[in-house]
């Protein structure tokens, strides 16, 4: 079916075709409902009569749909015109792999970024079970600013552990029939080749096939005759990179092979290890730079007329040299290769070398166990679990003793406990020290030096029990006044702890904050830890003290740092951190404050020890926001475990759920059925409360900071509200904006050019705006009538009550200082409250009589790798939804980082 410029399918107009295949016509598109563009995809007239391609072509919906991942193509919606189905998508601009290719390979940075992409997106699907079963270049897009998107699920299928050989089980019946052909030549598996069952393994050997033809620029089995290239795919091996002149990092060819192995046994068993191979590999490319892992100071090449080819001879022996010498004594050194230690899922939390510069012993919370201490070696990265209690692992001596942390406690990024003592080989601990966060030994083995909490400091000892640095307690709630220059905030003089009090001081105050990483300089004179000035974010900067306490910051303010050592010869102190403006990765500093680049990183990297002979011991680090959604008393049912899609909120009649994804330089705001993961797409912002019909919802834009829109949930126009001066700061992982049950007001937080923070009306029939009170508060939520809300007293950090009309404030019974105010039930009679833990008790608390009733109790998807969460609930405590953010971290040694 041809469609013409200006053609209607529902609220979508036709704009002009984009292509045509066999699954389909493409169009460009304009949603005329929520104004922005799209794709849209229609079956031609000849096929709507053929059973199987619409079948096909609603599988593909269902497909896409089902997935919600940055490196898919999403969906909109589905519909019919004309008696022909159509599917309505994001619009991508750029072009597809398959149109990059026509001038040949890729540069091997590109390849490795692109490879990357399309492994993580095959390992989103196959975490559904879904399964592609035609990945090629013609179905992986990249779009204008190099993201990677994979196309076209027509042929997938769900994976069913009840498979036999015989049949596949497709996501609608019927089966497909055995021995049929599915997928496209050149780039099947064998077992597709063959009509057998197939699985996710099948798409990894198409991944092999589209990454050969990424580097070489050439088609891994073509051949003359599809019936040649079919006997190519089942009999022979594609050439060797190396054979076609191509010059690369051995690393890469192993993961080639093995994808390609005809065997699916002997193939990567999961898109997620193939994913981590690859990811593992960003640093083997001297053409890795900004966004890729990248050497920071290789030397330039000699000016010698035989170098090219020494390099061409030597750079087949990079399996079993890390350094070589050419002519009379000048080094050339390879780039970094980096060796995989741990392979569970979970996180550990710290890692050292021990004497023997070959064992590595570490702490981590692997799967649903808890936290433990391990040993691993290099040539055979099996983890054995050291004979001790639960325990963190603070640091090792050169004499075989070990300082663990038991009764440990996980305050977001960082971890202490009491300090005990004990051997590698194990033991019953011995305890020498409460509060603990960090402790390193002296090179002799002899001294400690630890950070430690005690009353208002955070302080750094050395030897024990002498402090020669420490912070003060801490602050928060900190507001400037109008004049600026006086600061009102909350002093807390115990860390860690919110007794306090409110004071008023000058701009320049004593900077709070937290000590971590400490370690001792290999001649024993200086001690250099991390110090974050924020108590609990993990924004900080390196610095040093001497023995007699003389203070040095070494860089600036970093916008993230975790993990520190010393070089072997002292004189740097390398360190992981994300600068601002700039990709994480290693940096070193020296004495002087000098930092220079060891290695970028696309993805976090934490420094975790040096060994004698420059050995680096590093951990990756992969965050995931996983979801998950209780629904009356059925148990709690987990909707996404990976990508940047973040649970904003539920519905007061708990039907829907609000979703928000971060994309470029703001989010994108989806609504879906509460434990449906088929998210619709609204517009652009982060999103925070929605109206008690559902039929808006509020949102905030990046650039534009002084509006509050409301977008409309079905038909209709975006609306949009000045706030003047004012903010609106409310963040799209909690319910910042509430309505009356009429619709005709809106309270939200917001802070003025002063940064005051207030809680405010938004009139939405006259647009003005005015504040709740006259006290400063924040978080305040309307009861459903609009007379009241709770919000928290900024002064004293406990929820109060609002009268909306005089104005007037008066505590809230019952709420305990842990719990936080969810909202009011439905009918304006109680508030709902958590008790901030995951798994998460939910109580619903009687404002008349202070009685409380636990209405829900949240389950998580276990605890491997938990940091913290948040919850949403229905008002009429029916359904409740959680977020949690999980921490995956693989250990890694790396060799010939300079």
């Amino acid at each position: 079916m041809a469609l013409t410029s200006g053609t209607r399918l529902g609220p979508y107009e036709v704009e002009s075709p984009i292509g045509a295949g066999g699954m389909g016509e493409v169009y460009r598109a304009r949603d005329t409902r929520l104004g922005r563009d799209v794709a849209i995809k229609v079956l031609p007239n000849a096929l709507t009569k053929d059973a199987d391609r619409l079948r096909r072509f609603e599988l593909e919906a269902r497909t896409i749909a089902a997935l919600n991942h940055p490196n898919i193509l999403g969906i909109h919606d589905i519909g019919t015109h004309d008696g022909a189905p159509f599917l309505v998508s994001e619009l991508l601009e750029g072009k597809t792999l398959r149109e990059t290719l026509e001038a040949g390979s890729l540069p091997m940075r590109r390849s490795i970024e692109y490879a990357l992409g399309i492994a993580q997106g095959l390992a989103g699907a196959h975490d559904k079970g879904i399964v592609h079963r035609d990945l090629k270049p013609e179905n992986v897009f990249i779009t204008m600013d190099g993201r990677v998107k994979i196309l076209d699920f027509g042929l997938a299928k769900l994976a069913s552990p009840k498979e036999s050989g015989n049949t596949e089980v497709t996501l609608t019946s019927p089966a497909t029939l055995p021995g049929v052909v599915m997928g496209t030549v050149g780039y099947m598996s064998p077992e597709q080749v063959r009509g057998d069952a197939t699985d996710a393994r099948a798409d990894i050997f198409s991944f092999g096939a589209v990454l050969y033809e990424m580097l070489t620029g050439k088609r891994a089995f073509r051949r003359n005759t599809s019936a040649e290239t079919m006997t190519a795919i089942l009999r022979e091996e594609p050439p060797e990179l190396s054979d076609t002149g191509w010059h690369g990092p051995p690393g890469l060819q192993r993961i080639l092979a093995r994808c390609l192995e005809k065997n699916a046994e002997r193939r990567f068993q999961s898109a997620s290890d193939l994913a981590f191979a690859v990811e593992s590999l960003s640093g083997s490319s001297s053409e890795i730079s900004a966004r890729s892992m990248i050497r920071a100071d290789v030397p330039a090449k000699p000016r010698r007329a035989w170098l090219p080819w020494a390099v061409a001879v030597l750079c087949s022996l990079a399996l079993v040299a890390a350094v070589w010498r050419i002519g009379r004594g000048s080094a050339v050194k390879l780039q970094p290769k980096f060796a995989r230690l741990t392979y569970e899922q979970g996180f550990p939390s710290n890692a050292r070398f021990a004497k023997d510069g070959q064992t590595v012993v570490y702490s981590a919370q692997w799967n649903n166990d808890p936290l433990r201490v391990y040993t691993v070696r290099a040539e055979f990265p099996q983890s054995t679990k050291v004979d001790l209690p639960s325990a963190a692992l603070l640091t090792l001596s050169s004499t075989g003793d070990m300082e663990v942390a038991v009764d440990h406690v996980q305050e977001s990024w960082f971890l202490y406990g009491t300090m005990a003592q004990t051997q590698m080989t194990g033991g019953t601990p011995r305890a020498q020290a409460k509060g603990v966060l960090a402790a390193d030994y002296s090179p002799d083995g002899k001294t400690l030096a630890i950070v430690r909490r005690a009353n208002r400091k955070v302080q750094l000892e050395y030897p024990e029990g002498k402090v020669i640095y420490a912070t003060a307690g801490y602050l928060d709630y900190v507001r400037v006044s109008p004049s600026g220059k006086e600061v009102a905030f909350a002093e807390h003089p115990v860390y860690g702890d919110d007794r306090g009090w409110v004071s008023i001081g000058k701009v320049l105050y004593e900077t709070p904050g937290w000590l971590t990483d400490v370690r001792i300089s290999p001649d024993g004179r200086h001690i250099a830890f991390l110090e974050h000035p924020i108590v609990p974010d993990d924004i900080g900067y390196v610095a040093m003290v001497d023995l007699q306490g003389h203070y040095t910051k070494l860089t600036k303010q970093n916008a993230s740092c975790h993990g520190l050592a010393w070089s072997p010869d002292g004189k740097e102190v390398w360190h992981t951190a994300s600068i601002h403006g700039e990709e994480a990765g290693l940096y070193a500093v020296d004495l002087s404050g000098h930092v220079r680049a060891v290695l970028r990183s696309p993805i976090e990297v934490q420094i975790q020890d040096i060994s004698p002979s420059g050995e680096v011991l590093l951990e990756s680090v992969r965050y995931n926001l996983e979801i998950g959604v209780k629904q009356s008393a059925a148990p709690t049912r987990t909707i996404q475990t990976g990508g940047r899609t973040d649970l904003s909120t539920v519905s007061s009649d708990g039907q829907y759920m609000l979703l928000c994804h971060f994309e470029g330089s703001d989010y994108k705001i989806y609504i879906t059925r509460t434990g449906v993961n088929s998210p619709v797409e609204l517009g652009e912002g982060f999103g925070s409360g929605m109206t008690a019909d559902n039929g808006w919802v509020a949102a905030m834009q990046v650039a534009k900071p002084h509006k509050l829109i409301l977008y409309p949930t079905g038909a209709g126009q975006p609306r949009e509200f000045d706030l003047g001066s004012l903010t609106a700061a409310f963040s799209g992982n909690e319910n910042g904006v509430t309505f009356s049950r009429d619709g005709r007001l809106a309270m939200f937080t917001a802070y003025d050019t002063a940064h005051n923070f207030r809680d405010y009306l938004l009139d939405l029939t006259s647009g003005k705006v005015r504040p709740v009170s006259s006290s400063a508060t924040q978080d305040g939520k309307l009861s459903p009538d609009g007379t009241r809300a709770v919000a928290t007293d900024i002064a004293t950090g406990k929820p109060m009550l609002l009268d909306v009309a005089p104005g007037k404030t008066s505590a809230v019974p019952g709420v305990e200082a842990h719990e936080e105010v969810l909202g009011w039930s439905t009918d304006g009679a109680s508030l709902l409250v958590w008790d901030q833990e995951l798994p998460a008790k939910i109580y619903s608390l009687n404002l008349s009589n202070g009685r409380r009733q636990l209405i829900q109790t949240i389950e998580t998807n276990g605890a491997v790798g938990a940091m913290y969460g948040r919850v949403a609930v229905s008002g009429n405590g029916r359904v409740a939804a959680y977020r949690l953010r999980r921490g995956l971290y693989t250990i890694y040694t790396a060799v010939g980082l300079r």
